[in-house]
């Protein structure tokens, strides 16, 4: 790795890597990786991924290139022209990043300088507004964490991303995403690109299907949290297919001819608007 400008923290053997002017906020990101380790293993059994780092990042091509191989560093110089643009233009948008390397993640996280200037055109349409610097770094940390855990199971999207903010909530002790979101996925949305766009790790280029998967797999894992906690742990003590995961989703949700996604926004819909539905 290229040392160039970082400092170099540890905590626990967990790595941490910023700038010198960003050290009370690496202090403070280190604290809340301890707190995010313990909660998602006790809520959903995964561990502290062995040899992942963590970046308090201010520029995104730092970020990617120094925490890469040589060999992962050749690839991206080579595909530069491919990537740049998107990546580039995603920036303003995001809190954190996680690279999913599977044998060692790697986690970038804003400092609360820039993570509190971020575009929040997308965020406000899914996220309770958090005027607090510090609970939003929090918030980043647990999400990425989460990502970086998960990296080498290969997860669905929605089931990613869902893991993830459930995580949040649990870690800051608060829900962030507004409840009204649960109206978005009261008309089932169907097709070949709605299923791609929920199953499959890619940024959507329309901000509102990146809103609908981030919303979607927030209601669906907490509804499987709530009424079947085991699941999802079974799902998460090894890599599997998409289909065992589909069906072992649709067992527990009781679901009649194993197609999932006919009718698991109705379930988890009327689950949450009953009377007591919405609630941690």
């Amino acid at each position: 790795m290229n040392h160039k400008g970082w400092v170099e923290s540890q905590v626990s053997g967990l790595k941490v890597y910023f700038r010198p002017e960003d050290r009370q906020d690496a202090h403070a990101i280190e604290q809340y990786c301890l707190a995010s380790f313990a909660v998602l293993e006790q809520l959903w059994g995964l561990k502290a991924p062995l040899n992942c780092r963590i970046f308090v990042m201010t520029d995104w091509r730092s970020f990617i290139f120094d925490s890469a191989t040589t060999i992962q560093r050749i690839r991206y110089y080579l595909a530069y022209p491919l990537w740049v643009r998107r990546i580039g233009s995603m920036w303003q948008y995001v809190g954190g990043w996680t690279l999913p390397y599977r044998k060692a993640p790697v986690v970038g996280i804003k400092p609360g300088r820039l993570a509190s200037t971020s575009d929040r055109t997308i965020g406000r349409q899914i996220f309770i507004e958090q005027p607090d610097p510090q609970k939003k770094i929090c918030n980043i940390t647990a999400h990425e964490l989460t990502h970086a855990a998960a990296a080498h199971l290969s997860l669905p999207a929605w089931l990613n991303e869902g893991l993830a903010m459930r995580t949040a909530d649990a870690v800051l002790g608060v829900e962030t995403v507004m409840p009204e979101t649960l109206e978005l996925i009261k008309k089932t949305r169907r097709g070949a690109r709605i299923w791609f766009l929920m199953n499959l790790n890619w940024n959507p280029r329309s901000s509102q299907d990146l809103v609908y998967r981030y919303v979607r797999g927030y209601w669906i894992t907490r509804y499987f949290q709530q009424t079947n906690p085991n699941v999802l742990k079974s799902i998460l003590r090894q890599r599997l297919s998409r289909q065992e995961i589909y069906l072992r989703l649709g067992k527990a949700a009781g679901l009649k001819g194993g197609n999932f996604w006919t009718q698991i926004d109705r379930r988890v819909y009327e689950f949450f608007t009953q009377s007591e539905g919405v609630r941690n």
